[in-house]
């Protein structure tokens, strides 16, 4: 694989990264928008606060897998397995800081959190190899 379809490629990754965050931001806009239409005082800053964790770990992540080598397997598998784990860390280290906060709400949290899974998850199903479902 030469250098510019390496680039062409890149650009490619970096702009299916560039709308899954994009998505997961305007999600957790507009689950802070229902929780403030709940009328529920302070839960709209959880949902936030849990969006911000979500975000902040798939942000690490796709730092993490933007220049591995696509065309070396075992280079990229040993990448993923470590922008994985740091994603891991960085949730249970932000979500443990979180819940020691006396007035954080954890299921709001956690459905912030859940609106930064839901564009990654589809992602991931409507770009898997084979899948008929989201062929044009």
């Amino acid at each position: 694989m030469n250098n510019r379809s390496q680039g062409e490629q890149s650009r490619g990754i970096d702009s299916l990264a560039s709308r899954l965050l994009f998505m997961q931001f305007i999600l957790i806009a507009l689950m802070v928008l229902v929780w403030w239409a709940l009328d529920a005082p302070g839960r709209p800053l959880d949902v936030a606060l849990g969006g911000i964790v979500g975000l902040l770990a798939q942000t690490s992540m796709v730092w993490l897998l933007r220049r591995v080598p696509r065309d070396d397997a075992r280079a990229f598998l040993r990448r993923l397995y470590l922008a994985e784990t740091v994603k891991f860390g960085i949730i249970a280290l932000l979500f443990a800081l979180l819940l020691r906060l006396p007035e954080f709400g954890p299921l709001p949290g956690i459905t912030g959190f859940g609106m930064t899974l839901l564009p990654y998850w589809i992602g991931l199903a409507a770009h898997k190899p084979g899948n008929r479902l989201f062929r044009k």
